[in-house]
């Protein structure tokens, strides 16, 4: 409606209109007095036409048949002209009492002229957040774990047709490795409808740890304006969250010393309770919320660490808000939950239960905050560096950190194996976002540097340029229709499937990631290499076809409505180009070093002798010798550097662009270094689960 208010001079003009219509039309009394004057000409007409019958009848009074006649006629020419007269009065009568609610409309139109629009990303971000009632994916199928890497889950393949991407390029890549992130479904309704309430905010930076609480005292403070308060405080057992989790407690004498000053907060105003979660999620730590300070101290110091290595995020969030809803009803307060963790949760359970948790909160009318960490870009995990203290070896422990999205957007590996990568998304993880955002809580991002994260990167984004790249938040069921009604959107999601390092089924000969550890012994060595050729062929031949079939599919890329979608193309197709190079590169190396072994110099000293040569990224290529195949690589080579350039302009600001310089300047060649390792150590030392 509003599309249609005039607005400025337009408006001004409408409203003179109807006023100086509404000036024009003639009062009751006016009307009286013309229907008064019409009715009497009326009469006085009939009397002339009267007395001019009678004249006549007296000058031919020996016709009385043509006289009777003539007053017949005169009779009912004067009704005839009474009754159109009276009409016409009636008419315009009718026609002035019709215009009058005209006059209204147009002065409730001119009245909404005023009304600020919404802002648009609001709009937007509101109308694809559409809570769901049912949980239904499109596959039930389950990869299982890889070694001790665990297990990355994925939905079913889908399927490209030709004619979808183009007649002149090959659109299916017969490389089928499995797929990335494959979840189970419990496949129940909700049991109730999702009531609609504010919404959330899906990301606050944070500064310092102190700035983070001081959002969260803030937060409570509001609540405590409308009334009574329990606070819940819901912690990740989980080992890697020590550190936050002794940073944050050291923090909670001060938000309750400022709590305290609040005339709101006095008494029992404000109380506490702290749970936890890790394998189990129903562990609660005081007896009964509490006031005083003491005792919530004492219960978050007593949040034990689970080596398990399995977080129940959703549902030690449900069970938080389940088990403190009698109180809340009984006490007549308000809950709000506060959940500290620095990981995303078990996937399985998390896409079981996302829904019905936030279901559960709306029902309690109870927000969630979280203080947690930053997710990987386009990526499930994230790996902590973790050293044995007795014999010295690192260990590379997998954590779950992500993504930012219901499901994986970019490839999950860096070339010629998984990733191994921390680039930062600028986003929380999916879930924790998608919990903050629906129930009106906030997502706040714990600030400090992860020392032991490896390959991190501590990149800030600014939030306008951030804007467009927005995370879809919406229900996962959803998210995965959307994606695969569209052409483009699910053609990538095909290449990310079809080149996931992740699932046990597609191992050995099937795999799709190259091995970067070799034996020393030369024979073991060319045996090893001889395989891994083997491999490289087969991810170079796919490549080279998902190469033709992106530029076949250009046109879908320019009609796509997302900047986030155009820019998962744009970076892919610049991976199709460099990553065809640093396999071939791999297995120039490889056949190089067979010809001519590198001498072992025990880079590490007499304690620690090499063991093995390990793969590493370099800037220089090896040359081969014939021109047309050095001639392939070059191009190769500018078209990759050229199509990241386009990124880093394009999506200026934003993870894309840091990931496209990131491919770049770790250059296109791998060569060897020496590493020492000692399976037998390993086996010997009990590793953490973070």
């Amino acid at each position: 409606m509003s599309t249609q208010v005039p607005s400025g001079e337009t408006a001004k003009a409408v409203v003179g209109k109807t006023t100086t219509a509404a000036a024009q039309q003639p009062s009751k009394a006016q009307q009286q007095a013309a229907s008064s004057q019409a009715a009497q000409q009326q009469q006085a007409a009939a009397t002339a036409t009267a007395e001019e019958a009678e004249g006549e009848e007296e000058d031919d009074g020996d016709d009385d048949g043509a006289m009777f006649s003539r007053n017949v006629l005169y009779t009912l020419t004067a009704c005839g002209v009474s009754m159109v007269t009276h009409c016409l009065v009636l008419v315009m009568m009718g026609m002035m009492v019709l215009a009058m609610p005209q006059q209204q409309v147009t002065q409730e139109i001119v009245a909404e002229v005023d009304e600020p629009p919404e802002e648009v990303v609001n709009q937007v971000l509101e109308e694809e957040i559409k809570p769901s009632k049912e949980l239904a994916l499109v596959s039930t199928a389950v990869s299982s774990v890889v070694g001790a890497q665990g297990a990355v889950s994925a939905l079913s393949q889908p399927q490209v047709a030709a004619q979808q991407v183009s007649t002149e390029a090959p659109t299916q890549v017969q490389v089928d490795v499995g797929e990335v992130n494959v979840f189970k479904s419990n496949g129940k309704h909700l049991s109730q409808d999702l009531p609609e309430g504010q919404l959330g905010e899906a990301a606050a930076i944070a500064e310092t740890y102190a700035e983070a609480m001081d959002r969260v005292t803030q937060e409570i403070l509001g609540k405590l304006a409308k009334g009574k308060v329990l606070v819940v405080w819901v912690h990740d057992q989980s080992g890697s969250m020590k550190d936050d989790r002794d940073e944050i407690n050291a923090r909670i004498d001060r938000v309750y010393q400022e709590l305290g000053l609040a005339a709101q907060a006095k008494g029992d105003a404000l109380t506490t309770a702290v749970t936890s979660y890790g394998a189990t999620f129903n562990n609660i730590h005081t007896k009964q919320p509490t006031s005083n300070i003491d005792e919530i101290r004492a219960a978050m110091d007593e949040v034990p660490i689970d080596e398990s290595g399995i977080e129940m995020m959703c549902q030690g969030i449900g069970f938080a808000i389940q088990s403190h809803r009698k109180y809340v009803s009984q006490g007549n307060r308000q809950m709000m939950v506060v959940v500290v963790t620095d990981e995303s949760g078990d996937p399985a359970t998390n896409v079981q239960y996302l829904e019905s948790t936030i279901a559960e909160a709306k029902a309690a009318r109870c927000p969630i905050y979280f203080l947690g960490r930053e997710s990987v870009f386009g990526y499930p995990y994230a790996r902590m560096r973790w050293e044995d203290p007795k014999t010295g070896l690192p260990f590379w422990l997998q954590i779950e950190r992500g993504p930012e999205t219901p499901l994986p957007e970019l490839l999950q590996i860096d070339g010629f194996h998984r990733r191994w990568d921390a680039n930062s998304s600028g986003f929380g993880p999916y879930e924790q976002c998608r919990l903050a955002r629906q129930t009106g809580g906030v997502f706040f991002m714990l600030p400090s540097p992860e020392t032991n994260l490896v390959g991190r990167d501590n990149r800030k984004y600014a939030l306008e340029q951030m804007r467009p790249y927005l995370p879809d938040l919406g229900p996962r069921s959803d998210y995965i229709a959307e994606r695969d009604k569209n052409e483009l959107r699910r053609f990538l999601w095909k290449i990310i499937v079809d080149l996931n390092p992740y699932d046990k089924a597609h191992s050995g000969a099937n795999r799709v990631e190259l091995r970067y550890q070799f034996p020393l012994k030369l024979d073991e060595f060319k045996k090893a290499a001889v395989d891994e050729q083997v491999i490289s062929k087969r991810m170079i031949d796919y490549m080279a076809e998902a190469e033709k079939a992106l530029v076949a599919v250009e046109r879908l890329r320019n009609l796509e409505p997302s900047p986030r979608w155009r820019a998962n193309y744009d970076l892919m197709l610049g991976q199709m180009y460099s990553y065809q190079i640093r396999i071939y590169q791999y297995g120039l190396a490889l056949e190089a070093f067979m010809r001519n072994p590198m001498p072992v110099k025990n880079i590490y000293g007499p304690k620690r002798p090499t063991t093995n040569w390990h793969i590493l990224w370099r800037k220089e290529v090896i040359d081969h010798p014939d021109p047309k195949i050095n001639a392939w690589m070059q191009e190769h080579i500018k078209l990759a550097n050229e199509q990241y350039a386009k990124v880093a302009a394009e999506h200026a600001g934003t993870p894309y662009e840091n990931r496209a310089k990131f491919e770049m300047t770790r250059g296109y060649g791998v060569w060897f270094r020496e590493e020492w390792d000692d399976p037998n150590l390993r086996r010997n030392v009990v590793v953490p689960k973070l």
